[in-house]
């Protein structure tokens, strides 16, 4: 983590209260920041023709408070991994993420893992539940959904069922949520 980040006062700034619970979800992966703040429980999205809908509460849709532009993360729990391994097709062609990316464009096109993933589809819009606070600091939780604009980032699976987005316009570091 860098100095000038300090993750805490990152994810109070985006819950819109100086006294907001902070998450930040630290993960012990080399292909991952160590260091995430949680934008909320993630609860589904639209991909391609598709919705996946997500319950486990150790689900978390989150971002990279070092990232210029916020790259989102998906962390899921092992049940979820196993889950989402549906997605991987065996003997089917595969690239890097990183390419994947460059294909996709946007604000996040480069700097991923070296990572293998194959293609899901594109994400229209991403739901996740958190709480936020109004300008009295009082609790306000729901479900926010994003619909993802102008370039739309995708998913990507990899052999162990992480899932990946990759490439897209999207902003997480706006304080208003998630923007673009």
């Amino acid at each position: 983590m860098s100095n000038w980040v300090d993750p805490e006062q990152t994810a109070r700034e985006w819950h819109w209260s100086d006294t907001a619970p902070v998450h930040t979800v630290r993960i012990d992966d080399p292909d991952v920041p160590e260091t995430l703040i949680a934008c909320g429980r993630w609860v589904g999205m639209a991909v391609g023709g598709r919705t996946l809908q997500c319950d486990d509460p150790g689900a978390y849709l989150a971002f990279d408070p070092e990232s210029p532009r916020g790259r989102l993360y998906l962390v899921l729990p092992p049940s979820i991994r196993s889950a989402m391994r549906q997605f991987w097709r065996p003997g089917a062609r595969s690239i890097s993420l990183e390419s994947l990316a460059a294909s996709v464009g946007g604000r996040h096109r480069g700097g991923y893992p070296d990572v293998e993933v194959q293609p899901v589809g594109p994400i229209h819009t991403v739901d996740y539940y958190a709480h936020k606070y109004d300008g009295e600091g009082k609790d306000a939780p729901c479900t926010y959904t994003h619909d993802h604009s102008f370039v739309l980032p995708w998913l990507a699976v990899s052999s162990d069922g992480r899932a990946w987005y990759a490439g897209g316009s999207y902003d997480a570091t706006d304080l208003r949520g998630i923007t673009g």
